[in-house]
């Protein structure tokens, strides 16, 4: 497996001196770079991706692991390693992508890709495939969702029972059950669970705006909206129900799914892809917290595991 073999190119951003002054594990090269190293890269929007077929360049600079989207550009050595903790290193990193990058490719591939496919069409203005890509994308991260359940819940007896009931295909909710479960463990004790995530309407006029906003908010139940909710202006939804949200979308438009609910029709969505503008970033910066969530566990334990091999020799 390697990264030559993918239908994108991932181009170094560092300048010439940045490069020169951090260990080159966290650097950008198609012959050594790990998926896990190129996808921190472009979600953290120090990269630029170039589409082998279409010849599109994309100078990706979206930092969706921060709230207002901007990029460490040069700084990301210094900053980026801060998101775990203010005692971690650009060396820490390096360490770790080295250490760990022949586990998990084919997971963190398929991450990859789907990610760069977002990225794509969005570039492209196609935001109703690129949601279809969100999607993708959050179903490729719960295959880890699990075993990372398992390892951060103390109740091993119920976390049997509750991945038992994940995997009945045929149970109502189970699905955004389990995804919610899942945050509330993985971000207990966390601030960044009574966050929120809003969703600004914007339109080119009033009753268009009021339209989005009430197709939306028709898919929200009373729990999961956020104090800022404000009609037609702003949909907030809750840190921990912004899953459900995404896939009461997925389910209401691209599913049509037929439980007793209304769905989001053509003649209601009479813009696809100006609609998906308006969420598709709110959902990717979720997504890339959670990411970043099962990342920092990882590092984490890898570094518990160093600390007691160094204590025990």
């Amino acid at each position: 497996m390697s990264l030559k073999r993918l239908p994108f190119i991932y181009k170094e951003t560092f300048t010439h001196r940045t490069i020169e002054a951090i260990p080159e594990e966290i650097c950008l090269d198609e012959n050594r770079s790990s998926e896990l190293l190129v996808i921190l890269r472009v979600l953290s929007g120090t990269a630029d991706i170039v589409h082998k077929n279409s010849g599109i360049r994309i100078k990706q600079r979206k930092n969706y692991f921060s709230t207002d989207l901007k990029s460490y550009n040069s700084h990301w050595p210094k900053r980026f390693p801060k998101i775990i903790s203010s005692e971690h290193k650009a060396s820490d990193i390096a360490s770790y992508v080295e250490n760990n990058k022949r586990l998990n490719r084919r997971f963190y591939k398929n991450v990859l890709l789907e990610i760069s496919n977002f990225i794509l069409q969005t570039e492209k203005g196609s935001h109703t495939s690129a949601f279809i890509y969100i999607y993708r994308l959050l179903e490729n991260i719960a295959y880890a969702f699990p075993l990372i359940y398992v390892s951060k819940t103390n109740d091993f007896s119920k976390s049997y029972d509750y991945l038992k009931n994940l995997m009945d295909e045929n149970r109502t909710g189970g699905e955004k059950d389990f995804l919610k479960k899942f945050i509330e463990v993985l971000y207990k004790d966390d601030p960044q669970s009574e966050a929120t995530f809003d969703f600004d309407i914007k339109a080119r006029s009033e009753s268009d705006q009021k339209k989005i906003f009430e197709m939306l908010y028709q898919l929200c139940k009373k729990d999961m909206l956020g104090d800022a909710t404000l009609s037609p202006r702003t949909l907030s939804i809750r840190f921990t129900e912004v899953g459900s949200f995404l896939i009461n979308i997925r389910n209401r438009f691209f599913h049509f799914s037929n439980n007793g609910q209304k769905n989001i029709d053509s003649e209601t969505l009479y813009d696809s892809d100006y609609v998906f503008s308006l969420i598709n970033c709110q959902f990717m910066q979720w997504i890339s917290n959670i990411f970043m969530g099962i990342f920092i566990h990882n590092f984490e334990q890898y570094e518990s595991l160093k600390k007691s091999i160094s204590q025990n020799t």
